[in-house]
């Protein structure tokens, strides 16, 4: 899948396409000796002029990344990541993440957003010859920024999870420190940050289960203020008022937490008070959340899919084996982490700090705990959502 390029974004477009290029360089989707595109290929590909093009080419081949020889085909070069890096480095990367409740190691049952993240980042790190240094933060943002400020250092550069703010951003950029953070800080970010297509995907779950004629929904997330969740609120919420559903059939429920028992027990309270009209759907901003309210629903005796269906939006392993399996929108997180290094070791090889965000799509994926639309479809039905 080519990425589009954001023609209102002000990094001018050779840089994005460049950038484009050696991610898919870094994936290993072009080999070296593989002959790349003409001028005119790229034009088209891309949707751009012939002198934007021969930039890019240009820019690539004095970068190391393109061999060219006129009259002949211009060919992929073999890479080593060791030989483009600046001398001096320490090869360590920091990685700040949310700390634990209680403190205490990083446990996926309780924070398996995270454990997949880091699972991406450590190897690819580990592929191109970095450590990384995992460095907790916590709710205070006053330490946080003393704790990345005393370390800056230490490192060659960071990769951010949540609890850090504007201010921690100054402080790297204002000491031309490389970073990347695991989604946007806020819909105003442009650049540093890699995060998932939550709109894109909430949409389309929105869409598959208005053809199934439901009109009714609960919306459980766990915090508004999230990046994630917010998105993918109004993905959900957007589509279906677009789509007529009026706001009085759609009710959400913010439960603080994100463990099944926190969706339970607001999926509980809420269908005792709509014991007479349940909704037909229920959405979640995670699959834990989601178990909670299939077990709710199980409580008070409503079938799934037949009665309600429930839908989760994280697509972790364990959704597969729920009894009954649960629906969800899939999180790249493992490509995630991967993304956010491969965006920080360009960043720290050609010395810039910033470079355009990345959007990865999402995957809808429908089993036993969602209604199914009269065609026939396969066990598993898989949609892919496209970036926004």
């Amino acid at each position: 899948m080519v990425k589009e390029i954001n023609r209102d974004n002000h990094v001018p477009l050779y840089i994005q396409i460049k950038n484009n290029i050696i991610a898919e360089l870094d994936r290993g989707v072009l080999k070296p000796g593989d002959a790349f595109p003409s001028l005119a290929e790229l034009s088209r590909k891309y949707k751009v002029s012939l002198i934007t093009s021969r930039r890019v080419i240009s820019d690539l081949a004095s970068e190391g990344y393109l061999e060219t020889c006129k009259g002949q085909k211009t060919l992929v070069t073999e890479r080593n990541y060791q030989k483009m890096l600046p001398a001096g480095l320490r090869k360590n990367i920091a990685v700040t993440f949310p700390a634990p409740a209680g403190g205490g190691e990083i446990n996926p049952a309780t924070m398996p957003w995270t454990n997949e993240i880091l699972m991406g980042i450590q190897h690819c790190l580990k592929s191109a010859g970095f450590f990384s240094t995992l460095i907790p933060l916590g709710d205070d943002k006053a330490e946080n920024r003393k704790v990345i400020g005393g370390c800056m250092n230490d490192f060659d550069g960071f990769i951010l999870f949540s609890e850090y703010d504007n201010s921690d951003i100054d402080l790297l950029e204002n000491n031309a420190k490389a970073y990347v953070m695991i989604d946007r800080l806020n819909e105003n970010t442009e650049n540093n940050y890699v995060s998932a297509d939550y709109y894109g995907g909430s949409r389309e779950v929105a869409d598959y289960l208005l053809g199934l004629g439901i009109r009714s929904y609960l919306i459980l997330l766990s915090n508004i203020n999230h990046y994630s969740d917010l998105y993918k609120l109004r993905g959900f919420q957007e589509t279906l008022m677009r789509k007529g559903i009026s706001p009085a059939a759609i009710d959400i429920r913010e439960t603080g937490k994100i463990d099944a028992e926190a969706g339970f027990e607001a999926a509980v309270s809420y269908l005792k008070e709509k014991k007479s009209n349940p909704p037909g759907a229920i959405f979640t901003t995670g699959d834990y959340l989601a178990w909670g309210a299939l077990r709710a629903c199980e409580k008070m005796g409503l079938k799934i899919p037949q009665d309600i269906s429930v839908i989760g939006s994280t697509g972790l392993e364990i959704a597969r084996v729920m009894k009954p399996s649960l629906s969800v929108i899939h999180t790249p997180m493992f490509e995630m982490g991967e993304t956010a290094v491969e965006m920080l070791l360009r960043m720290i090889k050609s010395k810039i700090c910033r470079i355009p965000g990345e959007t990865l799509p999402m995957r809808f994926v429908v089993r036993e705990s969602i209604g199914r639309k009269q065609k026939a479809l396969k066990q598993e039905e898989v949609l892919e959502t496209g970036i926004y």
